[in-house]
């Protein structure tokens, strides 16, 4: 059995995030696969578990101040159905992503895996797209350079969550 947490909130989200050493993840597309060992047997994660993809708090998609924020839970497939999320993001994501990773992988993901296949990356770095992070104690704005610093590699601190993508609204 795999250790983890389902919490209710985000903010019990945060404060679990504050006492564990534990992974995030929503879909877990990419991280099944990497953490994989075999057909039938299961994943190897080191750390507990910190399940956030049915948190309603990230997985909103609103505009706010000429922009549009985007919770960091919600599905490449909820992107695409969106009216709100610019034609030209959502043309990347449907010619990068298949359909089956699409209906798992949330942008949070796909971004704090820091693949250089990460399917939503070229449309965020062009666009400077701004990460909200955030812990108990403090919250952060980062732009995605910032936040990436290189292949599988991140700024995000221990007890810190991606909560929300902003993008320009055009």
């Amino acid at each position: 059995m795999v250790d983890g947490f389902r919490p209710v909130t985000l903010q019990e989200t945060l404060n679990i995030r504050s006492q564990y050493n534990c992974t995030p993840i929503a879909g877990g597309t990419d991280l099944m696969v990497q953490k994989a060992r075999g057909f039938a047997l299961k994943p190897d994660f080191e750390k507990p578990l910190l399940f956030i993809g049915h948190l309603p708090e990230l997985q909103e998609i609103v505009i706010k101040k000429n922009q549009i924020h985007i919770g960091a839970g919600l599905l490449l497939t909820d992107l695409l159905n969106s009216e709100i999320i610019p034609e030209i993001f959502k043309e990347a994501v449907r010619l990068m992503a298949s359909p089956p990773s699409r209906n798992l992988a949330s942008i949070g993901g796909n971004i704090c895996n820091a693949s250089p296949a990460g399917d939503t990356l070229p449309y965020l770095y062009a666009v400077d797209a701004k990460l909200v992070l955030k812990s108990v104690r403090s919250e952060r704005l980062v732009s995605i350079g910032e936040f990436i610093t290189g292949p599988k590699q991140t700024a995000l601190g221990q007890d810190e969550l991606l909560t929300e993508i902003i993008i320009p609204n055009k």
